[in-house]
C-alpha cells in the first residue's frame, strides 16, 4: 500500500473492501499526512506489441524505470484476464481514496486486440452489516442501525471533500452488486488535488507559471516550440511511426526557421524551474509527513496493523 517511488508517501491501492470503519481511519490518517492515493490499472499488451518491444528496449538500457512500466502485463491474446490479473478499488476503498490529499484513477486496459478492452477499477455499492449481526435485529432495529451507517458515511465522505453523486450512487446499489464506474466519468467525482493542499504548497513554493522563468518574447517562442512537437509527434502517430519516434519527436523536433540554440536553452529553463517547483513540492510535504516521526518501517508496520483490521468487521464494505 506504501510505495518507496515517490518522495512522499503513495498508497497503491488495490482492494475489493472491507470494514468501512477501519477504512475511515485510514483515510483520516492519509489526509492528516498528505498522501498520495492511486487506483491504476494493468494494461495488458501482447508480446510482438510495440508496447511490448519498447518495454524491453527500455528497461535494458534504464533498469531504473521499473516502476514506469509496473502496469504492463505482457500476454499472448489466447490467454485470459483473470479475476486475480484486475487492480481494483472496490466499497470500503473508495472511502480510503477520498482521504487522500492527491489522487489518480486508471482503468485496466487490455490492448492486446482492437478495440482495446476497458475494465474500471472503481466499483461501487452500499456498506451493510455483517449476517450474523444484521440477523438478530427486529426490521426496525435495523432501520435504525443502517441509518446510523449512513449518516456516519455521508457526513466522513462530505468532510473530504467528495460530492453528493458518489454517495447516492454507493446507497443506491444492493451490497450484493456492484457499479462499475470508468475512469473517464470517474475523473469528474474526485479532485487531483485538494484545494487547501494547492494553496498550502503556493504559499511556501511560490506561485506556477513559465511568467516567472521567461521574459514574454520567450514564452511565445516556448508555446510555438511546444505545438509543433505535438503536432509532429502526431503526425508521426497517424504515419504508423513507433512510440519511441514520438516520444523523440516530443521533445526534440525542431520546427523551421527555429534557432536550436535557442530551443535548447528554452527547454533547459523550463525543466529546471518545474524541476524545483516539484522539489520544493516534495520537501514540503516530506517535512510535514516526517515530523510525525516515524521512520519507513514504523510506518510500514503502523499501515499493515490499519490494514489487517480493514477486514472481517460487522460493518463491510464488501
Amino acid at each position: 500500500m506504501a510505495s518507496e517511488d515517490f518522495n512522499f508517501l503513495l498508497f497503491d491501492l488495490n482492494s475489493s473492501g472491507g470494514d468501512v470503519v477501519e477504512a475511515m481511519k485510514i483515510g483520516r490518517f492519509a489526509r492528516e499526512m498528505l498522501v498520495r492515493a492511486e487506483v491504476i490499472g494493468n494494461l495488458f499488451v501482447s508480446p510482438e506489441s510495440e508496447d511490448a518491444l519498447f518495454m524491453e528496449k527500455d528497461l535494458q538500457s534504464n533498469p531504473d524505470k521499473g516502476y514506469f512500466w509496473k502496469r504492463y502485463r505482457v500476454r499472448t491474446r489466447d490467454v485470459g484476464i483473470e479475476e486475480k490479473d484486475i487492480r481494483r478499488c472496490y466499497s470500503a476503498c473508495i472511502l480510503i481514496f477520498y482521504g487522500a490529499t492527491m489522487r489518480g484513477v486508471g482503468n485496466n486496459v487490455d490492448k492486446r486486440k482492437w478495440p482495446w478492452v476497458y475494465i474500471p477499477t472503481i466499483g461501487l455499492h452500499r456498506p451493510f452489516y455483517e449476517a450474523e449481526y444484521y440477523l438478530d435485529l427486529s426490521p426496525q432495529e435495523a432501520q435504525k442501525e443502517y441509518n446510523k451507517l449512513k449518516l456516519v458515511i455521508r457526513e466522513y465522505l462530505e468532510e473530504m471533500g467528495a460530492p453528493r453523486q458518489v454517495f447516492d450512487r454507493m446507497f443506491r446499489k444492493a451490497s450484493n452488486d456492484i457499479e462499475l464506474i470508468n475512469a473517464k466519468e470517474f475523473k469528474f467525482f474526485y479532485q487531483e488535488e485538494e484545494a487547501f493542499l494547492e494553496e498550502w504548497i503556493i504559499a511556501r513554493c511560490g506561485d506556477e507559471g513559465l511568467e516567472n522563468v521567461l521574459t514574454e518574447d520567450e514564452i511565445k517562442d516556448f508555446d510555438i516550440l511546444k505545438e509543433a512537437r505535438v503536432e509532429e509527434a502526431e503526425r508521426i502517430r497517424k504515419q504508423g511511426g513507433s512510440l519511441e519516434e514520438q516520444m523523440d519527436a516530443a521533445k526534440e523536433y525542431l520546427p523551421d526557421n527555429f534557432n536550436k540554440e535557442r530551443a535548447r536553452n528554452l527547454s533547459r529553463k523550463v525543466r529546471s524551474y518545474f524541476r524545483s517547483l516539484d522539489a520544493c513540492r516534495d520537501i514540503t510535504i516530506k517535512k510535514h509527513q516526517t515530523r510525525w516521526g516515524m521512520s519507513g518501517e514504523e510506518f510500514k508496520k503502523s499501515l499493515e496493523e490499519a490494514a489487517k483490521e480493514l477486514f472481517g468487521r460487522q460493518t463491510g464494505g464488501d
